[in-house]
C-alpha cells in the first residue's frame, strides 16, 4: 500500500498538476499533519477547518497562502481520500 503522500502525489501528477503545485501542496498537508502531530487521514472538516483559522487568525497569512492550504486540503480530501469535506 502507498503513503498517503505517494498517493497524493500520483493523483496530482494524473490530472496534470505542475511540479511546483504539488510541491506547495505537499507542503500544505505536512503543515497540518504536523499542526495536529498525527495524519491528515485521521481529521476532521472540523479540525481543517479550525487549522485554518489559526493561519488566518495566529500566524497572520496572506489570504493567497490559507487558500492554497485549503486546495491542497480540499484535494486530499476529495480526491485522494474519497471523502468529501
Amino acid at each position: 500500500m502507498k503513503s498517503l503522500r505517494e498517493q497524493m502525489n500520483d493523483a496530482m501528477i494524473l490530472r496534470g498538476f505542475a511540479a511546483r503545485a504539488q510541491e506547495s501542496y505537499l507542503a500544505a498537508v505536512r503543515s497540518l499533519a504536523k499542526y495536529y502531530r498525527r495524519s491528515p487521514d485521521s481529521l476532521t472538516a472540523e479540525e481543517v477547518e479550525a487549522y485554518h483559522l489559526h493561519l488566518i487568525v495566529e500566524r497572520k497569512l496572506a489570504y493567497s497562502s490559507v487558500n492554497r492550504s485549503a486546495s491542497a486540503c480540499r484535494f486530499l480530501f476529495d480526491k485522494v481520500l474519497k471523502r468529501p469535506q
